[in-house]
């Protein structure tokens, strides 16, 4: 008897609890395979928890075929299912399993208990397919739809492929099969396939090359030691000439050119774009960009208000109330640039330069505000760099010079940060076809060297966890936070970024999350990624505040360390004064808090700004002073007050 199964006091018990809604002959009972077991009368399937009776299965015939598949002297069944053999083609006697999602009755093949036609020839030539030999290997674990797979009897193969059918394969070494790119980024189903000996692509054999030294650089792109093929057609470029952008494109040293699909003639549609000189200082390059983006960052602060807005409802093109000043770039020796106007300045890190010109017109508007974060609130795994990503589609080619500049300047990892942005984080959906047309006359700005980067696996593809708080803890203990490549620490900030902002677990969120979040904002390197992290420290603020008012949930010693770091940081200083007003309120600290109010009454002056709630689809206030007042009031409702 399996270790799950055991029997105790004359009951079957499963997992250590009696098994409940099927009556079992404990004495006869016997478990048969992995998801089948009997007793004298009835066959079961084994189920995560429980156990189900397998209807017209007879017990004393049954017998198992594999992990998945069985058989009684009339049936063949797929776990609990009746398969339905094919009229003239194979018999129960005949039935085998040959995957855990695959079967054969002699001369049929089936998915589960569906059909499937084998390929037509198999019963020709001078020596008919050897059913009774046949092996069938899924190129993909999927027991849900059909995945390409090869059919073998050791001399004749064949490869299935979704959307082209069968295809004869020729000698394969069936135990070597693999997909040659798996591991490549972007590259989701493979087209080139060897076992060592051959390649084929999408079945057909490629000739000359040399298949143990086979590369794939894209979708239907290899190489070897010798030569570079397009499907299987040999190319005049060598070996490193080309690198891989997305799709059909690809990238040499100069252009940008497009490998398409062989059309029936067998020839390539091929069409090049000469690299545009670009500005290699850096200085020149964050000029050209601020030219781009200052009057449509300054547009949207001048008129949506954090918490309030989502940078999809906004029209960029709204030329800013307040006006575009004049400004000047200079660089840092250490690499920081400077975007000045006038007696106001702000610097940072250049990939930073979103929080650069916030800080930038919070000192015009006259303003302390800082790093302004927008972030969508409320919503499933919202991304906190909607806004920078928003922006960075309307300047793509200036991205990409910038991008260019600071690499030449030995600035790479904030060169690859931009490259990032525009890449990873900010291409458009394919219906929005000018932006899109736009991004592919940039691709041949991209610097060589960095065309590898392009391509990102989102690391939330390969999260198993189902809960928020799960995806929390795992952020923490397998330490992404700190990950050596900063598109992970970029990813990961986004999703804890979305765990706070879509769960009403922020305690226990916070619990694991906070210290490692507040390591980050402190030491995090590359200016665009601290910018993250700082939004979901920001978004960690927005948490606490509707856990007091919602769930009663009183943690404003962590809610005052939080909005202290993110005064102290420049960002959204106003609203964090407000709230760290309530938490001071909370922890009893009136006149500590008071203190803070009178500093918000300073910043009012006698024309006060309009400041938002304490979280979106809330009223926005007429002062910060009436924001912070609000707060003392939802800080009454904390245990202090109820004595």
């Amino acid at each position: 008897m399996s270790k799950a199964f055991s029997q105790q006091h004359g009951a079957i018990h499963f997992n250590g609890r009696p098994v409940k809604g099927v009556e079992i002959d404990a004495d006869s009972f016997e478990v048969l395979g992995p998801v089948h077991a009997r007793d004298a009368s009835q066959v079961f399937l084994v189920m995560e928890t429980k156990l189900k009776v397998i209807a017209r299965a007879e017990a004393d015939s049954f017998e198992v075929l594999g992990e998945a598949y069985g058989r009684d002297a009339n049936n063949v069944f797929f776990r609990e299912k009746p398969v339905r053999l094919r009229k003239g083609a194979g018999t129960v006697g005949a039935f085998r399993e040959l995957d855990p999602n695959y079967g054969t009755d002699g001369s049929w093949l089936y998915f589960g208990k569906s059909h499937v036609e084998p390929p037509e020839d198999v019963s020709l030539g001078e020596v008919p397919f050897d059913w009774s030999a046949a092996r069938y290997l899924p190129l993909e674990d999927n027991g849900v739809n059909r995945s390409d797979a090869v059919l073998s009897d050791g001399k004749r193969s064949y490869l299935w492929m979704w959307g082209e059918g069968w295809s004869p394969l020729g000698p394969v070494a069936l135990g070597q099969l693999r997909w040659l790119g798996e591991g490549l980024a972007g590259v989701h189903g493979s087209s080139f396939m060897t076992d060592g000996q051959t390649l084929w692509f999408r079945g057909v054999p490629v000739l000359g090359i040399d298949a143990s030294r086979a590369r794939q650089l894209g979708e239907t792109t290899v190489e070897d030691d010798d030569a570079v093929f397009c499907g299987g057609v040999r190319l005049g470029y060598s070996p490193g000439d080309l690198k891989w952008v997305e799709g059909d494109l690809y990238r040499t040293e100069a252009a940008l050119v497009e490998l398409s699909h062989l059309d029936e003639e067998g020839s390539f549609g091929d069409s090049s774009a000469e690299a545009n000189g670009r500005p290699v200082d850096v200085g020149a390059a964050f000029q050209s960009l601020m030219m781009v983006l200052l009057p449509l960052a300054f547009g949207l602060f001048d008129r949506c208000l954090p918490l309030e807005t989502a940078i999809h409802d906004v029209d960029l093109d709204v030329a800013p109330p307040g006006g575009v000043p004049e400004v000047a770039v200079a660089v840092q020796p250490d690499g920081k640039v400077v975007l000045s106007a006038g007696t106001a300045s702000a610097s940072g890190w250049p990939s930073a330069w979103l929080s650069v010109l916030s800080s930038l017109w919070s000192q015009l508007r006259g303003r302390s505000d800082g790093f302004l974060v927008y972030v969508s609130h409320g919503t499933i795994l919202p991304d906190a760099d909607d806004v920078q990503s928003a922006l960075a589609r309307r300047a793509p080619a200036e991205l990409m010079d910038f991008c260019a500049a600071l690499l030449a300047a030995g600035n790479r990892e904030e060169a690859q940060a931009v490259l990032h942005l525009l890449w990873g984080r900010a291409e458009p959906t394919r219906f929005d076809r000018v932006a899109v047309e736009d991004l592919h006359r940039a691709m041949a700005r991209i610097p060589f060297e960095l065309v590898d980067l392009v391509r990102y696996e989102p690391i939330r593809r390969g999260i198993s966890v189902t809960t928020n708080l799960g995806v929390a803890k795992l952020l923490a203990k397998d330490e992404l936070f700190s990950h050596v490549d900063f598109r992970v620490r970029w990813e990961a900030a986004n999703l804890l970024t979305g765990v706070l902002s879509a769960s009403a677990k922020t305690k226990q969120i916070l619990k694991v999350a906070l210290a490692p979040l507040l390591e980050r904002v402190a030491n995090e390197p590359v200016g665009i990624v601290r910018e993250a992290f700082m939004a979901a420290l920001d978004t960690a603020a927005v948490s606490l505040t509707v856990a007091a008012e919602g769930a009663r949930e009183f943690e404003y010693d962590t809610l005052e360390k939080v909005a202290r770091t993110l005064i102290a940081a420049g960002v959204n200083v106003n609203i964090n004064r407000v709230r760290l007003v309530e938490a001071l309120f909370g922890q009893g600290r009136d006149d500590d808090a008071e203190a803070v109010i009178v500093e918000l009454q300073v910043e009012d002056g006698d024309e006060p700004w309009p400041t938002p709630g304490p979280y979106s689809h809330r009223e926005r206030f007429l002062s910060l002073e009436a924001a912070a007042r609000a707060s003392k009031e939802r800080a009454h409702r904390a245990p202090r007050f109820q004595a």
